[in-house]
């Protein structure tokens, strides 16, 4: 007959918590790939919008070039093309001329 003290090996107690300890590691690590992915997502996202913008604004800036300068008081007179009356949120303000309207006619 053997010692139960100088018996070795794992008892089924012991090869269940370490299953459950691993499957509860696999578990975890799958929502943190999964929250990667989406993240990265989500910044190749931010990242193609903000090279669209940046393209946009250096189109803007080379159209800007070529359109003729407002004249002086453009700020202060109601001249077709050149005014544009927004309230504090961008909206057009009550009694202004509403919209945006450019020289170039956008």
């Amino acid at each position: 007959m053997t010692n139960v003290s100088t018996a070795r090996g794992t008892t089924l107690v012991e090869a269940i918590i370490a299953i459950g300890i691993l499957v509860g590691a696999v578990a975890a690590l799958a929502g943190l790939s999964s929250a990667a992915i989406r993240n990265a997502a989500i910044a190749r996202e931010r990242s193609v919008a903000t090279v669209l913008a940046l393209q946009k604004m250096e189109a803007l800036c080379r159209d800007v070039s070529s359109a003729q300068a407002s004249p002086a008081d453009a700020w202060a007179v109601d001249r077709p093309g050149y005014v544009e009356f927004l309230d504090v949120g961008g909206n057009p303000a009550a009694g202004g001329a509403g919209g945006r309207t450019y020289a170039d006619g956008r």
